[in-house]
């Protein structure tokens, strides 16, 4: 069966981990937790692998992510969208939420929109935040920060996907894990020791440093359930330690895995963690990092868990289409700008690198001019597919935006080569050999697109249903 992404859904998606997905290794508590008696060694984790405990079937897809999501009302042209993590909570959870702007219309921006293109400064901007909470009783609050100006810059291309993910906390704002903390004034808070239902919105300036005027934003009201901490309901900090235990099932590591900054609620009401193994940690080869999610009840309970393998992509030499002519992959570097197409406008745009890595491929294909590894996603005219599923004759798109008609069906080149992972900013698509890739995808063996959330940092499950 082939795996095929219609462009359009595809495209409107951030999706991360080129290349493709294991299938599931692990399934429902309680054998989860008790599949591997103590000093007995994981099986080797390849994309054959079983389940932990025999006899254990395939889990179906686990139930979609939540969305938990606000609109505010237009401001200078620009919606803003607030989505929670989770909408229940108990008294010592912290808050997640990330924020994204879209055109007032509801539209993703486009090259035209004020603000795509600029750098944006994440510190000055997070220097702005406010904010407001309505607690039980109707009991309210307004908490600022206090600006950090020796912090340093954080600047980055502001794009289509551009988005904030914070932790409100009594001491302050968390940016990710690992950044400074932006403290309230005055000192620590109380917002959420009581129980009951909470209103909370947040407020600031997209502050700019390239002399683009900021632009202030306010989200609508983000509704969320505090509750007491029970048996029933752990506190997020218990959830991860548990999800943990799960994970090390997966891999002997002499390290702990390190969770995902952020816990987020499925439809159900579940609780999924993610945890990252870089590629050095990893059995599959150097060009690959592993990811396993753990799906968890809120009493704790193991319900789900899996691993999937992202690869690598893109030949070392592969050229690259810019504004100032081709360029070898290996010579981009973040802040660059590359040729990629619009699939919303159904034209060229210029977009910008945000990251590269490279690595090490045991095996690609050729397709004319592009090297390749066989699941990067290629556009053959309708939609994106594994590079290995095209055939001769495809109608490929050149960098110009006219038909390149492949010669010939794939060419597996056994030689190992060095390979460029290129993240680039919204349509997070470019063009590489003369025809247009797509930057990330991971497509699972049971042909389910395991596509990264649009918001960053938050999953690798579809927010939609098939």
């Amino acid at each position: 069966m082939r795996n095929r992404i219609h462009f359009l859904s595809f495209a409107a998606l951030v999706l991360a981990g080129c290349g493709r997905c294991g299938s599931p290794v692990a399934a429902n508590a309680p054998d989860v937790n008790a599949s591997l008696p103590d000093g007995a060694t994981p099986p080797a984790l390849d994309a054959a692998t079983p389940p932990l405990a025999s006899g254990l079937p395939k889990l179906a897809l686990p139930p979609a992510l939540a969305e938990h999501i606000s609109t505010s009302k237009p401001q200078a042209g620009l919606i803003t969208k607030a989505r929670a993590f989770a909408s229940k909570l108990t008294v010592k959870d912290s808050v997640g939420l990330a924020f994204m702007w879209l055109k007032a219309s509801g539209a993703p921006l486009t090259i035209s929109d004020l603000v795509m293109g600029k750098k944006i400064d994440r510190f000055r901007s997070l220097d702005t935040f406010s904010v407001q909470i309505v607690g039980p009783g109707g009991v309210a609050q307004t908490r600022k920060v206090r600006a950090q100006p020796g912090v340093g810059a954080y600047e980055e291309v502001f794009a289509a996907d551009t988005s904030f993910v914070i932790e409100v906390r009594p001491e302050g704002i968390q940016f990710h894990r690992g950044f400074p903390a932006w403290s309230w004034e005055g000192g620590p808070a109380d917002l959420f020791s009581k129980a009951g239902e909470y209103t909370l919105r947040v407020s600031g300036s997209l502050v700019f440093s390239d002399g683009t005027p900021k632009v202030s934003f306010e989200t609508a009201n983000t509704h969320l359930t505090i509750e007491p901490s029970t048996a029933t309901r752990l506190p997020m900090a218990d959830v991860k330690s548990r999800a943990s235990a799960a994970a090390a099932k997966f891999l002997p590591l002499a390290a702990p895995l390190s969770p995902s900054d952020v816990v987020v609620e499925d439809r159900a009401g579940n609780l999924v963690v993610w945890f990252s193994v870089h590629a050095e940690s990893s059995s599959m080869g150097h060009n690959n990092a592993d990811l396993i999610e753990v799906v968890m009840s809120p009493s704790g309970d193991v319900l789900h868990a899996e691993r999937r393998s992202y690869f690598m992509c893109i030949a070392v030499g592969t050229a690259v289409a810019t504004p100032t002519g081709s360029t070898p992959i290996e010579r981009l570097h973040p802040g660059d700008a590359v040729w990629a197409f619009d699939p919303i406008e159904k034209r060229r745009q210029l977009t910008h690198v945000r990251a590269t890595t490279r690595a090490f491929a045991a095996a690609t294909i050729s397709l004319g001019s592009l090297q390749i590894t066989k699941s990067h996603p290629v556009f053959d005219g309708q939609q994106f597919v594994p590079a290995a599923d095209l055939s001769a004759n495809a109608l490929l798109l050149g960098p110009d935006l006219s038909p390149y008609r492949l010669e010939r069906a794939p060419v597996e080149v056994a030689q190992a080569a060095d390979v460029i992972d290129l993240s680039v900013d919204w349509p997070h698509n470019y063009f590489a050999g003369g025809v247009l890739v797509h930057n990330k995808i991971a497509v699972s063996e049971a042909g389910r697109h395991m596509q990264r959330d649009r918001w960053e940092s938050i999953g690798f499950r579809p927010s939609k249903l098939p």
